[in-house]
């Protein structure tokens, strides 16, 4: 997905899922020096370009060539290794040539040209075309070499059912693919199209029903970006970006992913996906967190989210509503404090650390009279039980939480009830308010 969001011209991707292999097209089309015979390519030294071209690339998979061209988004091969998990011989067709890699040869003899076959001459062929057999030899070297199990049909029907939860994720990243198809043998199964308007962007999936609308906040860690650079000369690319984006959903999402483009398998426990140029593992399933210079700029990242959502925190109340902005706020403390525990990531303690402070003095607090409030103006009640005074303290004029969020207090921890210093309605204060009302 990453190499043809990358691609110009490129609006679409198609994931094909046969018997014997999967088929992943795009409308882009593989760029060509016209010297790919050549081990060094013609355009790295050309004025304008100073980049390798697309076949290049792939003849020296993770060469991360892309990270000098601009308005890409990887490094060429990063992402694509990922296919080892499938195959072990992956083909592209593109520009008029069939290659078919095979990793495990020596360099000069990785790509087997296709001098013309039925799968590179047929008609109606895509711009791009990846051609994955299934990985079904548990003895071949690449198997061996990764420790890595064969295809099973049940894992071809898992993959699929993968595909259809993981896509809509990785559409909201994604800067130029606007659609992406899911087949089976040919036959459509699902189309999801990405819609971009001024408040965001909606996932549709042509079930208006599953429609989500994403609201994307955008921040940046460039000060760290560029001491972590000094820190660590010629390790990072200066291509790698510095943004940060917090994609939150107009309704409730299983889990929060930390997403480097596409989205990796892990879980935040936060109720919204973060974007940044991370580091990934060559398996893309996580970013690294470990104590090297990439965590440290994955770390500096993550960092960076919790700031960008401190910092935007005024436009979600009207972006949220008040539950999904308390459901929010709980979740936020909840992976802070756990973040805190022996053997647990520090780096998202980080969240209520830099969100409370804005917390306490922005009105975020909806109340039964359906203002919005800071938090040391409004009352908690002790318990449900008195709610049956509700009325009694909308005659006194007193600003009191709203159900929604006090169920989700109830709920919780109210440690975090103290950091906001939310008052719990106490005797004193009604005998204040029966004296303010005469």
């Amino acid at each position: 997905i990453q190499n043809a969001d990358d691609a110009p011209g490129a609006d679409t991707i198609t994931f094909d899922i046969h018997e014997d292999a999967l088929i992943v097209d795009n409308n882009g089309v593989f760029s060509d020096c016209g010297a790919v015979g050549k081990r060094s390519c013609l355009w790295k030294d050309e004025p304008g370009k100073r980049h390798y071209c697309d076949f290049h690339r792939f003849q020296s998979i993770a060469s991360a060539d892309k990270r000098v061209e601009e308005d890409t988004t990887g490094a060429f091969g990063i992402g694509f290794i990922a296919v080892y998990q499938l195959t072990d011989y992956p083909e592209l067709i593109s520009n008029g040539r069939h290659w078919i890699h095979h990793e495990e040869n020596p360099e000069d003899k990785r790509i087997i040209v296709c001098d013309g076959c039925k799968h590179c001459q047929r008609s109606g062929l895509p711009g791009t075309r990846f051609i994955l057999p299934w990985a079904m030899n548990p003895h071949s070297p690449i198997r061996r070499e990764l420790r890595a199990e064969t295809m099973t049909a049940t894992k071809k029907k898992d993959f699929l059912a993968e595909l259809q939860a993981s896509l809509p994720v990785a559409m909201i990243f994604l800067k130029k693919i606007n659609f992406i198809e899911i087949k089976s043998k040919g036959k459509l199964i699902k189309r999801l199209e990405q819609v971009s308007d001024q408040e965001g962007l909606i996932i549709k999936d042509g079930d208006f029903k599953n429609d989500v609308r994403w609201t994307i906040l955008e921040g940046s860690f460039e000060e760290e970006a560029e001491e972590l650079r000094k820190q660590n000369p010629g390790r990072i690319e200066e291509k790698r970006s510095h943004k940060i984006q917090i994609a939150i959903p107009d309704k409730p999402i299983a889990r929060g992913l930390l997403c480097a483009c596409l989205p990796t398998e892990q879980d935040t426990g936060l109720p919204f996906h973060i974007n940044a140029d991370f580091f990934p593992s060559s398996d893309r399933k996580k970013v690294i967190l470990a104590d090297d210079y990439q965590s440290r700029w994955n770390r500096a990242a993550i960092k960076g989210a919790s700031t960008t959502l401190a910092e935007s925190l005024g436009r979600l109340p009207q972006l949220c509503g008040h539950k999904y902005l308390w459901e929010i706020i709980v979740s936020v403390f909840g992976v802070s404090q756990t973040a805190k525990k022996d053997g647990q990531e520090k780096a998202f303690s980080c969240f209520w650390e830099d969100l409370y402070p804005v917390l306490r003095k922005s009105p975020v607090v909806f109340t039964e009279a359906e203002k919005w409030l800071e938090p040391s103006d409004v009352f908690l009640l002790g318990s449900e039980d008195e709610e049956e005074a509700q009325s009694i303290f909308d005659m006194l004029e007193m600003d009191i939480v709203h159900r929604d969020i006090r169920s989700l207090i109830y709920r919780h921890h109210m440690r975090y009830v103290e950091d906001l210093q939310i008052r719990r309605l106490e005797l004193e204060h009604l005998i204040e308010a029966l004296r303010d009302n005469g």
